[in-house]
């Protein structure tokens, strides 16, 4: 999520926008919403990321008949 972003407004003036500077500004930026300046800066929150599991399994051709039918199984069950 966007804590803070640093606009240039059509004025040249430097503003911050968060959540208690320019509040509507940030709500408007943070919607997408676009001709109100330039973004030159942007604060963002983080999180930290746990463990991340991940693998490959490879099915030898043989098995591709298999492995097709399968979801169409379980959906017809």
């Amino acid at each position: 999520m966007v804590e803070n972003f640093e606009v240039v407004l059509a004025d040249g003036e430097i503003v911050d926008a968060n959540a208690n500077t320019n509040s509507h500004l940030w709500t408007a930026l943070k919607g997408g919403s676009n001709n109100f300046g330039i973004v030159t800066w942007f604060d963002m929150r983080t999180f930290s990321q746990g463990k991340k599991w991940a693998g490959l399994i490879i099915y030898p051709i043989s098995a591709l008949d298999k492995n097709l039918e399968a979801p169409a199984n379980m959906q017809d069950d």
